[in-house]
């Protein structure tokens, strides 16, 4: 799973800084469409969330909001709504500050990560339900790109 992700990531990067020309745009312009495409992230967390309403709505047990005594199925589903809000939360701010620093290519990253990143929840989802180690495909989808943009970011700040 990690090798396909990074087979995906490396083809989107390829895409992003050689395929496609950049943009004539400036920092603000950059953070607009940054915002813009946070959406597609913000709806998987949302479709999170919401899997979890409807499973505590159709489980007397698991209607009073207590983790304890649910299902093996329910825990996972909370465990991918936590994780799921932590990689949003590393979204937010390497999609910021690569707005910031490199708008005109930012620009036509943007569409590319979102949708890496909506792939990665449901792929991560779906390899969690299945077993736990099949997770890492969407993990890495999600994870990957944001760890490498905020780790060149902060080889900017040297």
């Amino acid at each position: 799973g990690a090798v396909l992700a990074i087979v995906v990531i490396q083809v989107s990067r390829w895409y992003v800084f050689k395929s496609a020309p950049a943009l004539n745009v400036s920092s603000i312009d950059g953070l607009l469409i940054a915002l813009k495409w946070l959406v597609l992230p913000a709806l998987a967390l949302l479709a999170s969330l919401l899997s979890t309403a409807i499973y505590r709505f159709t489980h007397d047990i698991a209607i009073d909001g207590r983790p304890d005594g649910v299902s093996q199925r329910f825990d996972i589903l909370l465990r991918n709504n936590r994780n799921t809000l932590e990689q949003l939360v590393l979204t937010l701010i390497a999609w910021a500050g690569l707005a910031t620093a490199m708008p005109e290519r930012a620009a036509i990253a943007f569409p590319v990560l979102a949708m890496l990143f909506v792939m990665g929840r449901i792929s991560f989802l779906a390899g969690y339900l299945f077993t736990p180690c099949a997770r890492a495909f969407g993990f890495v989808l999600t994870f990957v790109p944001n760890a490498l943009i905020l780790m060149w970011l902060t080889l900017r700040l040297v």
